[in-house]
């Protein structure tokens, strides 16, 4: 977008929902240099689906969108995020997370593993 239609990296904005938003958690952690903000609904942290097959949703363990045995510590998440990014030592761009009860693809204990992800990286208390 940024070289095709000479979009401001400054404005670019990422959102998704569900498995969107699991690729906008990717997304958010792999681009931080062309990103101002993102917005994930029902998803899950960055690296929830490290060690799938394709690293897709599609191919991904079911634990993860079920929001089972992928519990780690703010530090854990934070040090796997890193690794999208090596190097980087801005700050990081805005990210919200959104979640309701109702996705029955995406549950809800994924909120936790997000925040514990992203407020660590963004080193919000």
């Amino acid at each position: 977008m940024i070289t095709t239609y000479k979009a401001d990296p400054k404005k670019v904005v990422v959102t998704g929902s569900s498995s969107g938003a699991m690729v906008t958690n990717v997304i958010y952690a792999v681009y931080l240099d062309v990103i101002a903000a993102s917005s994930a609904y029902s998803g899950v942290a960055s690296c929830c689906l490290a060690g799938s097959p394709a690293f897709i949703p599609a191919t991904a363990n079911p634990d993860c969108a079920n929001g089972k045995n992928i519990v780690k510590t703010s530090a854990e998440w934070m040090a796997q995020a890193k690794t999208f990014y090596i190097g980087y030592n801005e700050s990081y761009p805005r990210m919200q997370v959104w979640y309701g009860t109702a996705d029955y693809l995406v549950y809800y204990p994924n909120l936790g593993e997000e925040i514990k992800e992203w407020t660590g990286l963004d080193e919000v208390t």
